[in-house]
């Protein structure tokens, strides 16, 4: 069963262009993406999917699914649905920032995350999770092109976008440390915003294949509270 969370904007048009993942498969649009309504707090836009993803999905195990702040959003929503008691598999990220004590530049607030970070500080999000666990089991799908530094003058282009060719496992080194387990890293083709491109459709189809298929077994110790 997999639930796929949307990107940093909330939109979810470009999943629809993806192949078959073998499975039921859901997506579904940021309830406030038409109105530009802001959320009070991540968590409730987090807990808007939770709920979502229950009505959906019942009972069933669900997988959560997000590109960009939107893997970052799915991350939350699943953490709130195992303090509830509902069966979480775990968390598929399409490179998603690494959020605890993250400070995004400004173009980062523009370009990747539309707002649902907090410019200045830590974000919102940081500042939940290193509250402490209970933590998902993850997958990290990571584009291997990196974007150069002076790509959006005279915006800096973030460290994690920047240097994936000299530290191709910055962002699951970071994940990884947050959740105290190994997590399984699958490499995509294409810069971060390139990854719905065209010619990688199938690499991403595949990629979401292989990673809740990762999911589905059970992980020692995946889950960390």
């Amino acid at each position: 069963m997999s639930v796929q969370k949307s990107s940093s904007s909330g939109a979810v048009n470009y999943l629809r262009r993806l192949g078959s993942v073998g499975r039921e498969f859901w997506d579904f649009n940021n309830p406030n993406y038409r109105t530009g309504k802001l959320w009070g707090s991540v968590e409730s836009m987090a807990s808007a999917y939770a709920d979502y993803a229950v009505k959906v999905a019942g009972s069933r195990p669900v997988i959560f699914g997000g590109w960009s702040f939107g893997g970052v959003v799915g991350f939350e929503a699943a953490r709130q649905l195992m303090r509830r008691g509902v069966p979480v598999k775990g968390v598929v990220l399409i490179d998603s920032p690494f959020p605890v004590d993250h400070v995004p530049s400004s173009n980062e607030c523009m370009a990747v995350a539309s707002g649902a970070f907090m410019c200045g500080g830590r974000t919102p999000i940081g500042r939940m999770i290193i509250t402490g666990g209970p933590y998902p089991p993850l997958v990290l799908s990571h584009n291997k092109e990196e974007i150069p530094p002076d790509a959006f003058l005279p915006y800096p282009v973030p460290r994690w976008m920047s240097e994936k060719g000299t530290d191709p496992y910055l962002l699951a080194d970071d994940w990884s440390g947050l959740v105290s387990v190994p997590i399984k890293v699958i490499h995509l083709p294409g810069t971060h915003f390139m990854t719905f491109a065209t010619p990688h459709l199938g690499a991403v189809t595949q990629a979401l294949v292989d990673g809740c298929a990762y999911l589905d077994e059970p992980l020692e110790g995946a889950a960390i509270s």
